[in-house]
């Protein structure tokens, strides 16, 4: 809206100043008149520069005005330089959000946003809010503004002096941001959601059916679908097709075949989503992938798989010989079975837990150190008094002991049997010791094997129980933020994961893996430039000192945010406080509130204990920055 008088009004008048008295000594206030002669226009930009002015110079303008005398106007401009292919969007005004005028646009344009997905503070789809009504209104010569008539005139003059380049504020910010350090292009931002209208019904079906099937949820389900019929194809492989080759069966079955096709195509699937990660450098990209605790276990998985195809062929002589393949096999499709509970993370009630488990191998790792100490050292002292000593005489069920200096003797006599004494499987260890009951060395032994005993299953055991109570009670406390971190994950994993099957995938991986590299050769070899079309995730800074400025804001933001809420509990502490000293007066003239006083003590111990930990989580937050920054 434009004033006779020189005033400019897009949202109102709005003045930063630090008083009212700056502000006026810099001329910002203004007084406008009762009635002022004014002017409303509507003014259309795209990429290909301004869409014709509409100039409203009697009265408001509503949907009924603005479905007459604007939206004909932007269809036909459209429809003129783009044909059938642009998209229609505007702001939140309420003649732009009417029912009526959201209908007209869904019936007349091709492509058309709605009031429910229109973006307000974007800079790149929002031209005229962050570029070009200001320099529209700095280019009017005010000067020669003196009635309604020349306000009308320098208007229609000013529109005809709009850079094209003006229009196009995003691909400016955007060149802007790469002189910055930051390479960064989406073409992809407004396929999805957005209303679509054609004019043949297939198109329509088409566009809806690539859209479906692109969504993370259907990639999902389909990638659920495959992987559950690989493990079930893998499994009827190893127990009923994998054997050597024979006169009857001269070469490989052909579920086993598929099942070779099948791992590839994973293989190629998860080489384009590790080239893909959001990193400059092969390292951060390995970082970035192997964050999630089932990549190093596909990686084992695949592995095994060609370690195990390797020896299928060149130790296939034989049924022993072929036994080698057989065990590598088997140890790896239960590789993949376990890597099936990865799917559980969508799940916000047992995704955590995958977090628990990852946490509590850790706690086992260092349990099985100790454990490991503790039984060796039993072995050793038992064995070298019962079993080692010649003049024992002492035989087993299955003959007299292999006391070589060999690793499988050692193994089998020390190390195997003490191990399963931690469940409580003693095998022949008592027998052994209550049938030479008469002698020393059985007596010390049973002293030994009773101490040994207790400092396992009793001690040890109760220790590690303890150590996973206590980290499934801290899982269990930050179960939320937790399964927010795992839906990011996913999300990132499935952004870019084929919508087909295997192994239809593995044409598309294949495609892009292959578009990756020529467009690197370009970049690297021939100065070309990057591909534009990639789909992108997540904003890259080239520049290293660019990225930790972007976390150090980042972390002074979080901290700030944290700091306010520390701030207003405070002053709903003091609140409950000040109620609660209210209270303990009152109660000595009347014993009847002694239930409130109560209640509001509990209501200030509720709100300590808050503080507390929201101070904790502070702290904790400022460390684990420091320590991210350093």
């Amino acid at each position: 809206m434009f004033y006779v008088d020189g005033i400019y009004n897009s949202k109102n008048q709005r003045i930063w100043a630090a008083s009212r008295d700056e502000a006026n000594e810099k001329d910002g206030i203004k007084i406008k008149q009762k009635f002022p002669k004014k002017v409303m226009i509507w003014l259309g930009v795209c990429s290909k520069g301004v869409i014709p002015l509409v100039i409203f110079d009697q009265g408001t303008v509503d949907h009924k005005v603005y479905i007459q005398n604007v939206l004909p106007v932007a269809l036909e401009f459209g429809s003129k330089i783009f044909g059938e292919h642009w998209i229609f969007q505007q702001d939140g005004a309420k003649p732009h959000v009417h029912y009526l005028t959201q209908k007209w646009c869904q019936d007349k344009f091709p492509s058309f946003i709605d009031k429910d997905h229109w973006p307000p503070n974007s800079p790149d789809l929002n031209p005229l809010d962050y570029s070009i009504w200001d320099e529209f209104a700095r280019a009017i010569n005010w000067k020669t503004v003196i009635s309604k008539t020349t306000l009308i005139e320098e208007l229609k003059r000013t529109v005809k002096e709009i850079r094209q380049d003006g229009a196009q504020f995003g691909q400016t910010s955007r060149r802007i941001a790469e002189k910055r350090g930051i390479t960064f292009f989406d073409p992809y931002p407004l396929e999805y959601p957005r209303y679509i209208k054609m004019k043949l019904s297939i198109n329509r079906y088409l566009h809806n059916f690539f859209n479906f099937h692109l969504c993370l949820a259907v990639k999902f389900s389909y990638h659920l679908m495959s992987y559950i019929f690989f493990l079930l194809l893998f499994s009827y492989v190893l127990l009923f097709k994998f054997s050597p080759p024979t006169s009857d069966y001269p070469s490989i079955h052909w579920t086993e075949i598929l099942t070779i096709i099948l791992v590839s195509s994973m293989l190629i699937e998860e080489t384009h989503y590790f080239l893909t990660q959001d990193n400059l450098q092969l390292i951060g990209q390995a970082k970035s992938c192997f964050r999630d605790f089932f990549k190093p276990m596909t990686m084992i998985g695949f592995i095994l798989f060609y370690i195990g195809l390797i020896l299928r062929f060149t130790n296939a002589g034989t049924e022993e010989d072929f036994i080698a393949a057989r065990v590598v096999m088997a140890i790896d499709v239960e590789i993949w079975w376990l890597r099936c509970l990865s799917f559980i993370i969508v799940i916000p009630s047992m995704g955590p837990h995958l977090v628990a488990i990852t946490k509590m191998l850790k706690d086992l790792s260092f349990f099985l150190i100790i454990i490991a100490v503790v039984m060796i050292g039993y072995g050793v002292a038992s064995r070298s008094m019962v079993y080692y000593p010649q003049g024992n005489n002492v035989t087993l069920t299955t003959g007299s002991p292999d006391t070589s200096f060999s690793g499988r003797a050692i193994f089998r006599n020390v190390l195997y049997p003490v191990y399963y004494l931690m469940y409580g499987d003693f095998g022949d260890e008592r027998t052994d010791l209550d049938n030479n009951s008469g002698t020393a060395w059985a007596t010390a032994d049973q002293v030994l094997l009773a101490i040994h005993m207790i400092f396992v299953n009793i001690l040890l055991v109760n220790l590690l129980i303890a150590m996973f109570n206590k980290r499934f009670d801290e899982v269990n406390e930050d179960a939320r933020t937790i399964w927010h971190s795992q839906q990011y994950l996913f999300t990132r994993e499935y952004f870019t994961r084929s919508p087909f099957m295997p192994p239809i995938s593995l044409i598309y991986n294949i495609y892009y893996l292959s578009r990756m590299l020529v467009f690197f050769i370009r970049r690297e070899f021939f100065h070309g430039s990057a591909d534009r079309s990639a789909k992108t995730f997540k904003i890259i800074a080239i520049n290293k000192d660019l990225l930790e400025e972007w976390r150090e804001f980042e972390g002074a933001s979080t901290y700030t945010y944290a700091l306010n809420e520390v701030k207003i509990l405070k002053a709903a502490s003091q609140k409950f406080k000040k109620g609660s000293d209210s209270s303990s007066t009152q109660k000595e003239t009347k014993a009847g509130n002694s239930e409130d006083l109560n209640e509001a003590a509990d209501n200030v111990r509720d709100v300590q204990d808050n503080l507390s930990k929201l101070n904790s989580t502070i702290e904790g937050m400022k460390l684990g920055f420091k320590n991210y920054f350093m």
